[in-house]
This record gives C-alpha cells, structure tokens and sequence, in this order.
C-alpha cells in the first residue's frame, strides 16, 4: 500500500492576511511542514500577482465577513478547481458563516484560535486531495490505455473471423477471388460518400464480408455450374439469403448481426422486385441496398463461371440504367461519382 504523504517539502502557498502578526504566524505554521507562504494584504493585491504565483494552495483570512473576500475565493474556485482553497475563520464562527464559505466553495477552514497540530492536519489532508484528481487521471489514462489495447485485440480476432466466414462461402469457387474485399471496400467508398461516420464505413466493411455466407449451403452443382441457371436452380440460390441470416441472426456480434442483415437484404431491389421478401425503396435497410450495388458491379466486372468480366464502363452504364428499379438512385449517383476511387479499388484487388 502506498504511504500517506506525511511533508508537503518544496510547496509554496498564498495567504491573504490583512493582520501581519497573523500572518506572521501562518508563515511559521507552513516552515513546520517545509511550505512557503507568500503573503498579501487585501483581495487586489493577490488578484493582481496572483497569475505570477506558482502556489499549491492558497489561505483566505474571513475574519469578517467580506463580499470582496467571497467573491475572489468563487472566482479562484471556478477559476482554479483543482486548487486547494483554505478559509481561516473567526472564534465562534457561527453557522451560517460557516455555510456562507463552504458555499463560495472551500475545501477546508479553521476557526481561531489555529494550533499547528491542526494546521498541519488539515494541510495535509488538502493537498492529499489534491493530489487524488492527478492520480485517477493518470490511472485512467493507464487503465484507458489497457482498454484500448484489448479491444483492439478483440476487434483484429473479430475482423479475422470476418473473413475467414466470408472466404468459406468463396471457397469452393475458384473464380470469385477477392471478391469480399472488393465488396467491402466499394461499399465503405459508398457509405463514406453519403457522409457516414468513420465507425459505420468499418462496419459496412466488415460485415459485408458475409453477405454470401449462405452459400455454404449451395450444392456445388448449382454454386459451379458454367451456365447460367435453370428456374428450379434459381430458387435454390436465392435461398442462400436466408440461409446466411439463420447463420448470423443469434450472434452477440455488432458485426455478425449486421451481417445477417446485409445477407439477408442485399439482393432486395429498390422497385420492390427483389428477394427473399420484395422489400422496395427505404424498407430495404440502407446497408444492404449499398451492399446491393457494391455486389452486382463486381459480378459485373469479374469473372465468373457463366461469363467473361465486363470493362468498367459497360458495368457503370448499367448501374445508371438501372437507377430506381435495382438500386437506389442515391447510392449509384454516389458510387458513379467517385468512378477514379471505384477504379483504383478495381486494381489494387484485382484477381491474378
């Protein structure tokens, strides 16, 4: 246990004492405890120098009761909050004078007559609490420190998570490549855009890795097949939608949940056309509409198993073609707005 500070060595104070012979006795007081008192006369006086003093604590004579004495100790208390205020009171101060100065905003008084065993006590008892804001301040710092490095480790374990699920559902096709993180990071470039805070865009980025996660669950004759798919094909495909939402939906995970949303919305249509549940417009939650738009243009403009990659401007004309019926006239307007961004993400995960 750490010991209780029992010397205040190398302090210094100021003391407004009208009385020298008071003053006098004061300084006395604090030369016990190794402090240094400098002392003024009147409130303009301390006012004044007041900015120059580099002073732990400060001694206020209320002898009498002052409006100018009150008003300067509420002013050093607003002022100054972490400064230790004393208050030297008349004998037989009486309550309400009492209450008057704690009020102002004192941390402690005395009442004369002062001895120095309880000068000293009270003293120290001040600057021990003074000392208690500095110490939580740097344990929180400290503790805060701890925090942010844990949840950073829990954040890095759960955006591996992220793509590992992600990656499963790409597994068993060859031709898909890096298509999550092209997604994840059209998508981000969509929700940056429409003016998301930071902590949404890594959201989006991160859960819309599993936006196909109920592939899993896709026989590989439908998943691989290099053609396009009959009617009953089709009906199965679709169900990956809410198969990735059963997968995702009893997660504790921000991102897991919003996952599940996004897999479960994004192949929704702003005409109300999609599936699994014919949502349209603003019904279809704002990330899977983005993830909507993010998908189809890298289907677009990838391989696949039934089709040659599109070039860049053939897949944008689509997007624009389809405004308000696939998506969102909002987001493609965004996305087709920062085409040199849309491009240098197309490059920099570009399959090989």
């Amino acid at each position: 246990m750490q010991r209780l500070i029992t010397t205040t060595t190398g302090l210094s104070g100021l003391l407004l004492e009208a009385d020298p012979n008071r003053a006098m006795a004061m300084r006395k007081y604090a030369l016990t405890m190794g402090t240094l008192l400098q002392g003024y006369a009147n409130v303009q006086d301390i006012s004044a120098n007041l900015k120059n003093e580099k002073a732990e604590f400060i001694l206020v004579d209320y002898s009498e009761s002052s409006s100018a004495v009150l008003d300067f100790v509420s002013d050093i208390v607003r002022l100054y909050p972490a400064l230790p205020v004393l208050a030297i009171l008349p004998e037989g101060a009486g309550e309400d004078l009492k209450e008057e100065i704690i009020r102002a905003g004192v941390w402690d008084f005395f009442v004369r007559p002062v001895g120095i065993k309880e000068y000293q006590m009270r003293m120290r008892n001040a600057l021990r609490m003074r000392q208690i804001p500095d110490t939580l301040a740097k344990d929180t710092v400290g503790r805060e420190s701890e925090i942010r490095d844990a949840i950073g480790e829990i954040l890095l374990r759960e955006y591996e998570t992220l793509y590992v699920l992600g990656k499963a559902a790409e597994y068993k096709d060859e031709d898909t490549g890096s298509h999550i993180l092209r997604v994840a990071n059209y998508a981000k470039l969509i929700a940056g855009i429409l003016g998301e805070n930071e902590t949404s865009q890594d959201v989006i980025y991160h859960s819309s890795a599993l936006h196909d996660i109920g592939k899993i669950g896709i026989p590989d004759s439908i998943l691989l097949k290099p053609a396009r798919l009959d009617d009953g094909e089709i009906t199965v495909m679709k169900t990956h939608t809410t198969n990735g939402h059963g997968i995702l939906e009893h997660s504790a995970s921000s991102y897991l949940l919003t996952g599940a949303m996004i897999a479960l919305t994004h192949h929704e249509r702003y005409d109300g056309s999609g599936y699994p549940m014919g949502l349209s417009g603003s019904d279809i939650p704002l990330y899977g509409r983005i993830v909507c738009v993010a998908d189809v243009f890298d289907a677009l403009t990838t391989k696949r198993p039934y089709k040659e990659p599109w070039p860049l401007d053939r897949a944008f004309s689509l997007l624009a073609e389809e405004r308000g019926r696939q998506f969102d006239p909002v987001l493609v307007e965004a996305f087709l707005s920062n085409s040199q961004g849309v491009e240098r993400i197309y490059h920099e995960h570009a399959d090989f």
